[in-house]
């Protein structure tokens, strides 16, 4: 992809599929805080083969970390398939 459009295309082609992803996620997410949610959205994501985990950092920010990555069979070198889905977090 970055070979035939460069690194714009790729940006854009990344934020359109997190987008993509969030949409579809976002109906599934009814927790009423940002903590119950980030939960939730940890227990949905396991449930779908990921390992993930909840923590909180010494400043109160509550983080949501992925250790796997839910495209690998399409993964390539510079690991850009995953980077969607965090993107799709901050959607």
């Amino acid at each position: 992809m970055r070979d035939v459009g460069g690194q714009e295309l790729v940006s854009n082609v990344l934020k359109r599929s997190a987008a993509e992803v969030a949409r579809r996620y976002q109906s599934c997410i009814t927790a009423p805080t940002v903590e119950s949610r980030v939960h939730q959205m940890a227990s949905l994501l396991r449930t779908r083969g990921q390992i993930v985990e909840v923590s909180r950092r010494v400043d109160g920010l509550i983080v949501l970390r992925s250790r796997t990555c839910p495209f690998v069979d399409v993964l390539d070198e510079a690991r850009l398939t995953c980077r969607s889905s965090v993107l799709a977090m901050s959607a």
